[in-house]
């Protein structure tokens, strides 16, 4: 969590403090510098001085394979430079023989690289070396899932229940699988049962979204008043709740209180992008709160913009959330034959986490379910396998 990687922080600047020319602690501030960036802030201070120290400590030990592993990985979640990070893990490889960490790192790099088929290899080789480790096995199960796997997805979910160690996290992952790829929207809340309340505010998001695709209005605007704050963020997402309001007011048929809410989402994330211009979650959300306010051209400018950045063209796992959101804006903006359009495109990318089922089950498309160009792409689109009666 971010307040654990900041405690960590704290702990390493006084070991340098105490230590100056301590390379490794230096080296393991970057690391937890560049996590709090890639997991919590997206704020590019922190990648930044991530760097600055992980360059100190490689000229003080340029042979220290764990400070090679680190300069790789900071590459890969602090600018995406995929060739330059490989690079840094071939020499960090030499160092470590063996090591886990090294072909796992190699697996999320070719993941986000858009080399999905590569990363489940790498990743099958670290659970070799390491057959216990829950992140390896979730990522299997995550993988499998954006090449549409199920059945893979499936086995690897059994070998990670079957871990002694299991935790309430893990549950999760291959009920997100089904969610994208079945519209499973049942299996996905029933796995957010089984998370003890005092980890609920890690998953703020799931508990609006699961009732909101179940169209229980009602319960997701409870679990909306009953988190704290008026964000909601993680690692890939930002929301101010009044923009989440706005959508529930829309299902709802309550077109007198959509406007407002998504005006006041709007002013927040314009203040915010004031403060974090680069922050990517917040301008896809700005995308969102645009499109019910009649201002749909510019909602659909501005993640064509988010899509041209270079960090985001150049992550291949990210950037389908994205066309998958650009796809609900459109669902606010245009007709159903040019929605329909787009929906065929998307659904042709090599590797995604929303499938046809998963989409459609987003209440933004039920006003477009009926039109002819809509039930073609579902006759060619839906899984025999899929999940039916989630949504109307």
């Amino acid at each position: 969590t971010g307040q654990d990687i900041a405690k960590v922080i704290a702990m390493y600047r006084q070991v340098l403090v105490e230590e100056p020319g301590f390379a490794q602690a230096m080296g393991e501030l970057g690391f937890e510098l560049t996590n709090s960036y890639w997991f919590e802030t997206r704020r590019v201070a922190e990648r930044d001085e991530a760097r600055q120290w992980i360059d100190k400590a490689l000229v003080l030990e340029p042979d220290n394979p764990r400070l090679r592993w680190i300069f790789a990985r900071h590459l890969y979640h602090g600018w995406l430079d995929y060739d330059a990070a490989l690079e840094q893990l071939a020499i960090a490889e030499k160092g470590l023989p063996g090591s886990a960490d090294v072909h796992e790192l190699r697996g999320w790099i070719q993941r986000r690289a858009g080399r999905p088929a590569e990363a489940v290899e790498s990743l099958n080789v670290a659970l070799g070396l390491n057959p216990r480790s829950l992140d390896i096995m979730e990522g299997l199960v995550e993988t499998h899932g954006i090449l549409g796997d199920v059945e893979s997805a499936q086995r690897m979910h059994e070998r990670l229940m079957a871990s002694p160690s299991v935790d309430v996290d893990s549950h999760g992952r291959y009920a997100i699988v089904r969610l994208g790829v079945l519209g499973d929207v049942d299996a996905y809340a029933a796995s957010l049962d089984l998370i003890p309340p005092e980890r609920r505010t890690d998953f703020e998001f799931s508990y609006f979204q699961a009732p909101y695709l179940q169209r229980d209005y009602e319960r997701a605007e409870r679990y909306l008043a009953a988190f704290p704050g008026d964000v909601i963020e993680d690692q890939e997402f930002l929301a101010p709740k009044s923009l989440l309001r706005a959508l529930l007011a829309r299902a709802r048929g309550q077109d007198e209180t959509v406007a407002g809410y998504a005006a006041e989402a709007l002013a927040l994330l314009e203040r915010w992008i004031a403060d974090n211009p680069v922050d990517y979650r917040a301008a896809v959300s700005r995308a969102q709160a645009l499109a019910p306010l009649g201002r749909g051209e510019e909602a659909r400018a501005v993640v064509q913009e988010v899509l041209a950045q270079p960090e985001i063209a150049n992550d291949r796992y990210r950037s389908t959330d994205i066309l998958a959101d650009e796809l609900r804006v459109l669902a606010l903006t245009a007709d159903s034959a040019q929605l329909a359009a787009a929906i065929e495109q998307y659904l042709g990318v090599p590797m995604k986490t929303w499938f046809w089922d998963g989409l459609v089950l987003d209440p933004v498309f039920d006003a477009h379910r009926e039109h002819p160009a809509m039930k073609a792409l579902a006759a060619r689109h839906s899984r025999p396998d899929a999940v039916r009666g989630a949504a109307p």
